[in-house]
């Protein structure tokens, strides 16, 4: 049997077990869709090895197991980023502090992301304001809108890049952070 065929044959023996395994874990089939296409990427990445591996299943666990911790370790930075970010959006006592200049740049600045946005495509301006008005996470965007969760990313990065590109014409380079603190 070939690498293929062979890949293939484990990808339909262990793909149920694994949904079992991280579906408890992520409470959503399109975030345990996404972690066990990790899982068999990094298998497939590391398939020279599996010859000298004792205990297969294991060793797949194992990789499941990093998946699924490395999974929570973003997630749980991603919200606590997101949470950051809220707090100094609704600290008043931090643009009280700001000098009359700089809250007339914020407010330009503001302005022109608006603009921005208001230029995006009809489909990146939704999954961008889904993304930064409502919170939602891709996954959550793509049953939302029953899209592929790579088009959501792909549709996302392509609006940031968009708004950024606007912004850096009328001269201003802003990290995604204060892009992201300025649209909510």
């Amino acid at each position: 049997m070939g690498e293929e065929a062979a890949f293939k044959e484990l990808f339909v023996q262990i793909t149920p077990v694994l949904d079992t395994f991280l579906i408890k874990l992520t409470k959503g089939e399109a975030e345990t869709n996404e972690l066990i296409q990790e899982v068999f990427i990094r298998i497939w990445l590391s398939r020279h090895l599996l010859t000298d591996i004792d205990h297969p299943r294991s060793w797949i666990y194992g990789i499941a197991s990093h998946v699924s911790f490395a999974w929570i370790k973003n997630k749980m930075r991603r919200r606590a980023l997101l949470n950051q970010v809220a707090n100094l959006q609704n600290n008043t006592s931090f643009l009280q502090t700001v000098s009359q200049d700089k809250r007339l740049y914020l407010h330009d600045l503001k302005k022109l992301v608006s603009g921005a946005i208001d230029r995006l495509s009809p489909q990146r301006r939704k999954i961008y304001l889904l993304s930064r008005e409502k919170g939602m996470t891709i996954p959550e965007i793509a049953a939302y809108l029953k899209l592929s969760s790579n088009t959501v990313k792909n549709t996302l990065v392509a609006a940031l890049g968009e708004i950024r590109d606007r912004l850096k014409s009328e001269g201003y380079e802003l990290p995604i952070l204060i892009l992201a603190w300025l649209v909510r």
